[in-house]
């Protein structure tokens, strides 16, 4: 890619600043001089890692006894679809010469050679490790698991080369300095007609994202494109300006330098881009978009299975699940104390749906609430997860307390924690099943509290038309016959 001197504009970059905030091995290490830099954090589902809040520990009463994790990939490369896009765009502008903005002298003879393959980044591959270094610093010790349930840990992935390595780096972050070998992930096929809990599919998946986001678009971008424009007319739309923002922020990631078309926005336009993402997932994978919640009812199930150790669950489903694989102890073993799965951002983001967390009013297409929880940078930026904690706590009142000495067993409670932040469950629990400010929630209640809406949630996917490869004649019978499929 073509290189030249730092932009006036970002004045607060210096030589050296780049590569300390966007290649550091500690995700943490330049939280501070990253901040100072707007893309960072205002690039909707292609921002950098931050955490909501800082991680609380379980109250002293209780004891770790399970952690099951779904992880989002760590920074890639552009997939296909969107390389696609940012090349027509760049057509437009690259090689015209006579640039009435120094701002865009660069593009005199720019090359996009990125890549649009999905391919993890180095620095994916750093915070991937980096997260499974947390996990063992915050889990594997005393209060929490063992060193044996740590390293029989579980973990899945779909068959996305990015998901695959990211999962790869997360183990060996896991297993960093304990002298044990890493496992190798559980690879799930994704397909239009695959029941896969880590990617599932909604061919009537209902959007109003288009309208949305062109109402809100129309509002901010005609004065970039004007300013872009001043000289001479490259025929600018809306999605070529989300897609400069888009190329700032990957491309970025990608050569650990600040990239130039960075300086094509002003600091103070990065909450409008932010905002735009934060349409489109509202209104194509979450709220907005009536059937979302219904793909994530299948990994709900399993988590469930797995947090009760029950197939019940599973074996009701009626959506994603691979029937035949989660019925084998091989594929889905539930004597695991720790679970890792990774997914992408959207099917993250269905869950949070179904869970309701972060539920916002309807988004305004063309006055965005400061307020807003939802904020797709800090639900589902490169690295996001969720993470489910089964604790065994004591002190939980006299009759509970006997109760527990007479039958040998500990009470046992569920904490949600996204991005470091200790989720309050007043959303799913009754409130007298909840304890230490409504964070905790009996296990019972919990699953019992969830029953009503995975029923709801079942009946909506119905109506998505799903059709799994057993029942599609379109494929050929030896794609599926391993069970795969069904």
């Amino acid at each position: 890619m073509h290189r030249q001197s730092k932009p006036s504009g970002w004045r607060l970059v210096e030589a050296g600043l780049t590569v300390a905030f966007l290649l550091s091995t500690a995700a943490t290490a330049a939280e501070t001089t990253a901040s100072e830099l707007p893309f960072v954090f205002n690039s909707g589902q292609y921002s950098r890692y931050k955490p909501l809040s800082e991680y609380s520990r379980p109250p002293s009463r209780c004891t770790v006894e399970q952690v099951i994790v779904l992880q989002r990939g760590g920074a890639s490369l552009p997939d296909s679809k969107l390389g696609t896009s940012i090349q027509a765009s760049l057509a437009k502008v690259v090689g015209k010469g006579n640039y009435s903005r120094t701002e865009m002298d660069f593009l005199g003879n720019y090359t996009f050679d990125m890549g649009s393959n999905g391919a993890l980044l180095p620095y994916g591959e750093a915070q991937s490790k980096q997260a499974g270094v947390q996990v063992r610093k915050r889990y594997c010790h005393s209060k929490g698991l063992t060193e044996s349930e740590c390293a029989n840990y579980w973990i899945s992935t779909t068959d996305s080369s990015a998901l695959i390595d990211s999962a790869k780096n997360w183990a060996n972050g896991l297993m960093e300095g304990t002298g044990k070998s890493t496992r190798s992930p559980r690879i799930i096929p994704e397909g239009d007609h695959l029941n896969n809990t880590l990617a599932a599919k909604c061919p009537k998946l209902v959007s109003s994202v288009p309208s949305a986001q062109q109402q809100w678009r129309d509002v901010w971008t005609p004065a970039v494109i004007q300013r872009l424009q001043s000289g001479q007319s490259y025929g600018l739309n809306s999605t070529d300006i989300i897609n400069f923002a888009h190329l700032c922020a990957l491309e970025s990631l990608a050569t650990s330098d600040l990239s130039p078309f960075c300086d094509l926005f002003y600091p103070s336009e990065w909450s409008s881009i932010e905002y735009d993402a934060d349409l489109e997932k509202y209104y194509s994978h979450s709220y907005g978009a009536p059937l979302s919640r219904s793909l994530a009812v299948g990994y709900l199930h399993e988590l469930l299975t797995r947090l009760t150790k029950s197939p019940s669950f599973v074996e009701k489903d009626r959506t994603t699940v691979n029937n035949t694989s989660d019925a084998r102890e091989s594929t889905f073993p539930l004597d695991r104390s720790l679970y890792l799965d990774f997914t992408s951002d959207d099917q993250l983001l269905a869950l949070l749906t179904l869970l309701n967390l972060f539920h916002d009013a309807p988004l305004s297409p063309t006055l965005p609430c400061p307020m807003r929880s939802f904020v797709t940078s800090r639900l589902i930026p490169f690295g996001a997860s969720l993470v489910v904690e089964r604790l065994a706590c004591s002190g939980n009142g006299f009759w509970d307390d006997l109760a527990a000495k007479f039958s040998g067993l500990p009470t046992r409670f569920v904490r949600v924690v996204v991005n470091d932040r200790v989720m309050n469950l007043a959303g799913i629990c009754p409130e007298d099943e909840l304890a230490e400010s409504d964070t905790i929630c009996r296990l019972v209640a919990f699953h019992k509290s969830l029953t009503p809406t995975l029923q709801e949630a079942t009946k909506e996917f119905a109506r998505c038309a799903y059709v799994p490869a057993n029942l599609w004649e379109g494929l050929p019978r030896k794609k599926f016959q391993s069970g795969l499929g069904i």
